[in-house]
């Protein structure tokens, strides 16, 4: 009922592989999708439009960043380390010195990493938000030029 040793072993190496191909595709969904980043290939080491010099990492990270450029890369760096966190499973006794302080400190790395992934999936939220409030204003008409001698009329504004 309990199997050999070899086929333990043989189906925790597939569990780890499927568990690294996990936390590889739910970063890649963290950094592209949650985030909006490295969503422009094209984009140059070289310079952008206006012909100032841009880094590799700026030209990762997407153009407009509320804590700049090292700050998210260093969330982006360190949300990729911690969601390897479950790696910690195979030093669990030589790391920690109960059940209890690992599985502590494993859900304290899981609660930290979701926060720091919070800070810019709202950062993204708020670029959405603001692009699609400049499409509306774009889609506007123009009002017409208020004269100037009648008091009485409110220019009519559309949200």
């Amino acid at each position: 009922m309990g199997g050999t040793v070899d086929d333990q072993y043989r189906v925790e190496r597939i569990l780890v592989i499927f568990l690294a191909i996990n936390a590889g595709y739910s970063f890649a969904w963290d950094v592209v999708m949650d985030w909006g980043m490295a969503q422009n290939p094209s984009c140059s080491c070289k310079g952008n439009a206006s012909g100032e010099h841009i880094s590799t990492i700026e030209s990762f990270l997407r153009p407009r960043l509320r804590f700049g450029v090292y700050a998210s890369f260093s969330i982006l760096i360190l949300d990729g380390i911690l969601r390897g966190s479950w790696m910690l499973r195979f030093y669990e006794n030589a790391l920690f010195s109960s059940v209890d302080v690992y599985v502590f400190t494993t859900q304290f790395l899981e609660v930290f990493r979701r926060g720091i992934w919070n800070l810019l999936r709202v950062d993204w939220e708020m670029v959405k938000q603001i692009q699609k409030r400049k499409g509306k204003e774009k889609d506007m008409p123009n009002p017409k030029p208020l004269d100037p001698g009648d008091s009485d009329t409110v220019p009519l504004v559309l949200i």
